[in-house]
């Protein structure tokens, strides 16, 4: 079997966070936040309310709840949440 690597690029975690997270925020800027184990330092700026001109993303409306990191990449809590 191939073992892959499961570390996604950090572009690539902050287009995810950015697809509606700058709205949740709007609305709950405290809301708790989940990421993984390795999540990335431009993901936790992104959530701080960081621009990235080189990717054309930003994040006006920053986060000021609590972020939990995953520390097992085990997401069965979070699914049951």
């Amino acid at each position: 079997m191939e073992k892959t690597d499961t570390k996604t690029s950090w572009p690539g975690i902050l287009v995810g966070l950015l697809i509606g997270i700058e709205s949740t925020l709007k609305h709950n800027p405290k809301i708790k936040v989940y990421v993984p184990k390795g999540f990335y330092p431009e993901g936790f700026q992104l959530l701080k309310g960081a621009e990235f001109a080189q990717c054309k993303l930003s994040n006006k409306v920053p986060h000021t709840g609590e972020v939990v990191v995953n520390e097992s990449n085990n997401y069965s809590l979070i699914q049951q949440l």
